[in-house]
């Protein structure tokens, strides 16, 4: 955040030019005085709206590097108060300088505090609910609601330098390991529904309905829950039962394969 603070400084300085330089009086050594105070006080309050136009970039575009890292916020709000509390400023510095610690020291609501690890830890008590009792609808609702709440606290951070890839991933990119972890457990829970069920006409009426949960997490605009059913329809333990594959409805066929085509990485994704 340190060096984001500083390469955003930059770009708010180097950009900037210096203005006109106004005549110097040559009669009286006050006037010179008075015209090299009006133009430092032009440079200054170019380069003081250029900075807290890149902050409120930052921080409207980047808002979590502010909320995980509080000695970032800390000295942030220390700026934004000595802006504030200058008196030679103009009042447009003052007015964009309050805007800005408003929105730094706003404080979150309470129903968007997740704690992801409380979320996803499973209740001591059995649940009377279960994913043959659940309709294709709820399954896709709550897959959504999970994804949705892991993806929204994902940092801009842990995608530097493939974090996920490296022997620390997590502690780098934390979020990014499960949003994987939870992808791949929702495809091993795909596939054990289908290829524990007792008989043919059992697997056939829980393909139709995963088909169903793939494509109303289409409509929910939840690609990632699209593509997870359809990893596990073509994982090889799900992919080999042809005699159940041959009694699925035409129906079904065509919407498993038009979601297939959809999250196809063919072309890098492009039919998304």
């Amino acid at each position: 955040s340190s060096a984001n603070a500083a390469v955003a400084f930059a770009v708010a300085t180097a950009g900037s030019s210096n203005p006109r330089d106004l005549p110097t009086p040559k009669k009286s050594s006050d006037s010179f005085r008075e015209a090299a105070k009006r133009k430092m006080s032009i440079t200054s309050s170019a380069a003081t709206m250029r900075v807290l136009s890149v902050l409120r970039h930052w921080v409207t575009k980047h808002g979590q590097d502010f909320e995980g890292n509080y000695h970032l916020k800390n000295l942030s709000i220390e700026f934004l108060e000595d802006i504030v509390c200058t008196p030679t400023l103009l009042p447009a510095e003052h007015k964009a300088a309050s805007q800005l610690l408003r929105m730094l020291t706003k404080e979150e609501p309470a129903y968007n505090l997740v704690n992801l690890e409380e979320l996803l830890t499973p209740t001591l008590r059995p649940s009377k609910e279960n994913i043959s009792t659940l309709s294709a609808l709820e399954i896709a609702e709550q897959m959504t609601y999970f994804d949705q709440k892991i993806l929204f606290s994902i940092r801009s951070e842990e995608f530097l330098g493939q974090a996920w890839t490296k022997e620390d991933k997590k502690e780098k990119a934390p979020n990014i390991c499960l949003i994987t972890e939870r992808f791949n457990d929702m495809c091993r829970l795909i596939v054990s529904e289908i290829v524990t069920s007792p008989c043919i006409t059992t697997r056939v009426e829980r393909i139709e309905k995963w088909a169903a949960v793939a494509d109303i997490c289409r409509c929910l605009h939840n690609f990632n829950g699209v593509l997870q059913v359809c990893a596990a329809f073509t994982n090889s333990s799900v992919f080999r039962l042809k005699k159940t594959w041959e009694r699925i409805g035409k129906t079904t066929s065509g919407t498993i394969s038009k979601l297939q085509a959809l999250v196809s990485s063919d072309g890098r994704h492009r039919n998304l």
